[in-house]
């Protein structure tokens, strides 16, 4: 295909999916979930895991990427772990604002889903009910990093009325694919349709005007794609930071915010960025009220 040839499975995830970290350790017991301020709340015959710091409006809750599928162990053995990159940022933001971490269908404490197949709606439908059922109430300040970019978008074109501002860390795009032509990758440990779910997503033709804070990798993605061309390369980095600017676009109030020290996980490398920016829309927020 020339200088457009496709990436591999591999180069993909650095763009798509985010690798989220969760510790092989031995599973808790209710006790410790509970002094770990953790609870396990049913969503309609399973059980997803949440963590929730911090007592002030509006609700923070965040979205993580993909998990990772490459730890090798089996599911039910892969303890939670809200103490990598987002348990710090969660530490931090809990001091001026409610925040709520979760765990998805098939990842961690949470219960698997039976079914074999699953999409963004799930996920937006499995979120809805946790919320109501943890007693956690709008409104909502959603954080989505990677794909979880996607769900939040969903989650907020579903139920605007509850969902009054947004951060996107290093959002996946929905038309990312045709974009940096790429095909998404068939198999993950969420078990996730992910062409299915960007296919959802562009059919609500997401718009906003609710503040919005894009912040987006200021490193370029030459040693994820060592084989390509320095060409190819500045391609593929003009290219994501163009669908970046697009999502500031979708709102009135939208901004893009460059991280200069950043690749992909930009909550592990710049933390302090994602915290300014929860910050100011939560201030955003609350100065209007």
């Amino acid at each position: 295909m020339g200088p457009r040839r496709r990436l591999t499975f591999a180069t993909l995830s650095v763009i798509l999916v985010g690798a989220v970290g969760f510790g092989c350790n031995s599973l808790r017991d209710k006790s410790s979930l509970q002094q770990a301020g953790e609870r396990l709340v049913d969503v309609g015959g399973r059980r997803l895991l949440i963590s929730c710091r911090g007592d002030r409006s509006p609700t923070v809750i965040v979205e993580r990427g993909l998990a990772s599928n490459n730890t090798g162990t089996p599911q039910s053995e892969v303890a939670p772990s809200f103490s990598g990159p987002w348990g710090g940022v969660q530490s931090q933001v809990a001091g001026f604002v409610r925040v709520c971490l979760y765990s998805r269908a098939n990842v961690g404490r949470s219960d698997p889903d039976p079914a074999p197949v699953r999409t963004g709606g799930n996920v937006i439908a499995d979120l809805h009910t946790l919320l109501q059922n943890a007693k956690v109430p709008a409104p909502y300040v959603l954080v989505g990093h990677s794909l979880g970019g996607i769900y939040v978008r969903m989650y907020a074109s579903q139920f605007p009325a509850d969902v009054v501002g947004m951060v996107l860390v290093e959002s996946s795009h929905e038309d990312q694919v045709d974009r940096l032509i790429v095909p998404p990758p068939t198999e993950n440990r969420e078990r996730t349709d992910l062409r299915a779910t960007l296919d959802e997503l562009r059919a609500m033709n997401w718009r906003t005007t609710i503040p919005l804070v894009v912040i987006v990798r200021g490193t370029s993605m030459r040693q994820a794609y060592p084989r390509l061309s320095d060409e190819r390369v500045r391609q593929i980095d003009n290219a994501w930071l163009e669908l970046q600017r697009d999502l500031a676009d979708r709102s009135t109030k939208g901004r893009l915010t460059i991280a200069p020290k950043s690749g992909h996980n930009i909550p592990a490398d710049q933390p302090a960025l994602v915290i300014d920016a929860i910050r100011a829309v939560v201030e955003q927020i609350r100065n209007v009220q």
